[in-house]
């Protein structure tokens, strides 16, 4: 997730067993998968102390997140994680593409 940010590219609703792909020739370079997007974001929950239920924020996460407000240390990561979450979800959702520039 992180090192997809160097590019301009698509994410798919679709599972890429092979990882991503990068190639000059693709518009954008980069292509990669909804599916691995989420696998990763669900992967650093703990770090960003962020719960999820069904899904979703919890209510306990939610309540913490508007407590501490732009005086957490995390908040423009918790805001982008939030942004990539809700695209991707919605993404293999709806079958539909994200692009990123």
């Amino acid at each position: 997730m992180l090192h997809h940010s160097e590019y301009e590219g698509y994410y798919i609703a679709r599972e890429m067993p092979k990882g991503p792909l990068i190639d000059n020739d693709l518009p954008g370079v980069y292509l990669g998968s909804c599916q691995g997007l989420i696998t990763e974001l669900l992967a650093i929950t703990g770090v960003l102390d962020l719960e999820l239920i069904d899904g979703k924020l919890s209510a306990a996460t939610l309540k913490n997140l508007k407590a501490k407000g732009r005086e957490n240390p995390q908040y423009s990561l918790v805001g982008i994680w939030l942004s990539l979450y809700e695209s991707a979800m919605y993404s293999v959702k709806h079958n539909t593409l994200v692009c990123f520039t």
